[in-house]
């Protein structure tokens, strides 16, 4: 992988982090179809990238102070005070499948008292781990593709 691609991918997830109509999904198969020996580096620079931008999201989402109307749709979501284990889940499913939103939940973590450790760890996990398989999904149609011909 060329250092232009490096930063290329790196610069495209932190903007794609930020700014929810650039995708990164899609930036990181143009550049692991260019590149399938740097796929990867290229999913671990991406969901790298990725997280530094939503932590400033994070970060920024903690300066938010808890609403009664957040209280409530807490509460109705069953997020509040008396179920605290349902966060990092919460946190790990939006960044693997990106629902809810993984923009909005990393501005709302701080508010649902997710640790900032939390946040970026579980985070991350789900982010490579929704990268790869990414990646990996044309080599997996080739595969079904022969096994299925003629």
């Amino acid at each position: 992988m060329t250092l232009a691609t490096f930063l290329a991918a790196l610069a495209g997830a932190l903007l794609s982090s930020l700014v929810p109509v650039v995708n990164a999904e899609l930036l990181l198969m143009g550049l692991a179809l260019a590149s399938p020996a740097s796929a990867p580096l290229l999913v671990v620079v991406m969901a790298a990238g990725q997280m530094a931008g939503k932590s400033v999201l994070f970060l920024g989402g903690g300066r938010l102070s808890r609403s009664e109307a957040l209280e409530r749709r807490l509460a109705r979501w069953r997020l509040d005070e008396r179920s605290p284990r349902a966060r990092a889940p919460l946190v790990g499913i939006s960044a693997f499948t990106g629902l809810p939103p993984f923009y909005l939940v990393s501005v709302a973590a701080p508010a649902l008292g997710v640790p900032y450790r939390t946040f970026l760890v579980v985070g991350l996990a789900g982010r490579l781990l929704r990268f790869a398989i990414l990646v990996s999904l044309p080599q997996l149609l080739a595969c079904v593709s022969r096994i299925g011909g003629p």
